[in-house]
């Protein structure tokens, strides 16, 4: 069945090929594919995340993304440049990050980043997810894949495909999303307790799980099946560092900060810019240094 058009807001009725040249691919996922394309008036580059569309509803899934794109503007949130929908496609463009995901250097230092690269991630990244919540808004797949670089060392938020708007004071969740190894343990539970509820810390939690998987090349119970892995989450003491005598003190608090159990008691991400191994850090020369070495 073919989709309708919908009422998708900042979304052009139009073919996307008239403004835009298609280059090289750039990767996929279950979404469909991302291309890097070019305005053919003006030369600018962009990244088209591309997604087949069957059905009205799966259009409407793209709604809250492509809302949250255009209304949360940081320079650490990967930039909305346009959306496009015709004949059963949907294209939304966004800035090209031309150093690719943190994943991406993970795979090349797999026992892990230096820790002044990771001091300059991480402030970048809180700045990003605090800016999210002032907008109201929930990542909810925070990570090491979903995270891009430039090559002038800025790290932006992306894959806003889970993400979810949460405005309302006091309003929690009790949607069942995320990837596993990443997911907070008040986000498990709704699995199973549809009376379980959730907010924007959960976000604060799998920033902390990203930090242990850039320190040591891969996040905790990695070799574990993601059901195993739920369990240990949900009903297990914290994850901790494998090796803590490898890091500063400071990065070991700052790491066990985010990966409080209780929620009420884990602090915000306006909160971990005053811890003192994310204080001051916003310099990208440390980042810039790694993605030379590694490109």
């Amino acid at each position: 069945m073919g989709a309708g058009g919908g009422k998708l807001r900042h979304v052009k009725k139009e073919s996307p090929i008239n403004t835009w040249m298609l280059q090289e691919t750039l990767g996929s996922g279950s979404y469909g594919k991302v291309h890097k394309v070019r305005n053919r008036a003006t030369g600018e580059l962009a990244a088209a995340k591309v997604a087949p569309i069957q059905a009205q509803e799966e259009l409407q899934n793209f709604a809250t993304e492509i809302e949250i794109l255009t209304s949360c503007k940081h320079r650490n949130i990967t930039n909305f440049i346009d959306a496009y929908y015709n004949n059963n496609e949907l294209w939304i463009l966004l800035e090209v990050c031309d150093a690719g995901s943190l994943a991406g250097y993970v795979e090349k230092q797999p026992t892990g980043l230096p820790e002044d690269a990771i001091e300059c991630i991480a402030h970048q990244m809180v700045k990003g997810i605090r800016f999210l919540h002032g907008c109201g808004v929930i990542h909810r797949d925070i990570n090491a894949s979903n995270t891009l670089v430039t090559c002038d060392g800025m790290v932006k938020l992306a894959d806003f495909g889970v993400s979810a708007f949460n405005k309302q004071d006091g309003a929690k969740r009790n949607t069942f999303v995320g990837s596993p190894h990443w997911m907070a343990p008040e986000v498990i539970v709704c699995e199973h307790d549809r009376k379980a509820k959730y907010d924007s810390l959960c976000d604060v939690w799998s920033f902390g799980i990203t930090m242990m998987e850039l320190a040591q090349g891969h996040p905790p119970y990695h070799d574990l099946h993601p059901v195993k892995v739920l369990f240990k989450l949900a009903s297990g003491a914290p994850p901790k560092l494998d090796d803590p005598a490898r890091f500063s003190r400071q990065f070991v608090e700052f790491v066990a900060a985010c990966l409080v159990k209780d929620p009420a008691t884990r602090p915000t991400a306006a909160q971990l810019l005053s811890q003192p191994f994310c204080m001051d850090k916003s310099h990208p020369s440390a980042l810039c240094r790694l993605l030379r070495s590694l490109r």
